[in-house]
């Protein structure tokens, strides 16, 4: 296990693609690289003037790396989401529509295509070649607090929370914005996504609260529910690459859980701190947590996990 000790909190976490590196991003703007062999910085941190670091996605094809932000006194002006090259660091654009703080970003299994959701303007889609808004905005009647497309990008799922009575998700048409399906399912505002498609899109399971739920996509019907270790209201799920297994975070616990029979594998990590976000290594053999340090308010440990399955 490695351990990364940060002055700031860590809202994302993602792993390079041959796993010797992670990338982490949270309230002091910056996003920094670290070697998870002994920790060690590696290379010159990214500087985000004047904005907090939300939301990561490095594309599929590993070409770009997208970034939601929090800046103050927004406006529709204000560039809300960025994009970099993820081979030099440099800067591709800058996206600009939404007003309130994005909590969530993914892009489409093509590398095509870019999902943000967040506070106050629903979600909208991009094009990750040119940056034009493709869809959008769909409104929603809270805080969307996840965003994902299906494994063949057809259609994206939403996760609205942290608002009274407006708790659920939606499934849209990702070509034409289209709202395909509501189903009612509370969420705390976290930071990782608390969604994840089955392989085939046929299924999505959600993590609310200690509870893990799965959905039929095509009818909304709940096909089965089960408890996670850890409780506490805020919760997360990382899909493993090869499908056959899903980490959920809640709390200060990891647990894995088998995809197809929804039944738990392996032990429960125990972390000391709180988890705000996990990532899962390309190979699916490490977990890469940002956890707030209890003993320090303005400290958050990066740490590496083994992942067990």
């Amino acid at each position: 296990m490695i351990e990364i000790k940060t002055q700031h909190a860590i809202h994302s976490v993602l792993f390079s693609e041959d796993c010797k590196q992670v990338l982490s991003g949270g309230k002091e703007g910056v996003l920094r690289r670290w070697r998870v062999e002994d920790g060690q910085e590696v290379g010159e941190p990214i500087q985000i003037e004047r904005a907090e670091i939300f939301a990561a996605a490095l594309s599929p094809d590993r070409s770009r790396l997208v970034c939601g932000l929090r800046t103050p006194n927004s406006t529709k002006e204000t560039a809300r989401v960025r994009v970099w090259d993820a081979q030099t660091n440099e800067k591709v654009r800058d996206i600009r529509g939404h007003t309130g703080t994005v909590f969530s970003v993914d892009v489409s299994p093509d590398s095509t295509k870019l999902a943000t959701g967040g506070l106050s303007d629903g979600v909208f889609i991009w094009s990750m070649t040119t940056g034009k808004r493709l869809i959008g905005p769909l409104k929603h009647d809270g805080t969307v607090v996840a965003v994902r497309f299906s494994p063949n990008g057809d259609r994206i799922a939403t996760a609205t929370g942290h608002d009274k009575d407006t708790k659920s998700i939606r499934i849209y048409d990702s070509d034409n914005g289209k709202q395909l399906l509501v189903i009612p399912c509370r969420f705390w505002h976290g930071i990782s996504s608390p969604l994840a498609w089955s392989a085939d899109g046929r299924q999505l399971c959600a993590a609310s609260y200690s509870e893990v739920k799965c959905f039929n996509t095509s009818s909304g019907t709940l096909l089965n529910k089960w408890s996670a270790p850890g409780g506490g209201s805020s919760a997360s799920i990382a899909l493993a690459h090869n499908q056959k297994f899903m980490v959920i975070r809640a709390y200060k616990s990891l647990s894995f859980w088998d995809t197809s029979t929804h039944r738990q594998i392996g032990i429960v990590i125990e972390t000391t701190s709180p988890v705000w976000s996990i990532s899962l290594s390309p190979n699916d053999d490490c977990i890469m947590t940002g956890e707030e340090d209890g003993k320090s308010p303005s400290g958050t440990f990066v740490t590496s996990y083994r992942a067990r399955t």
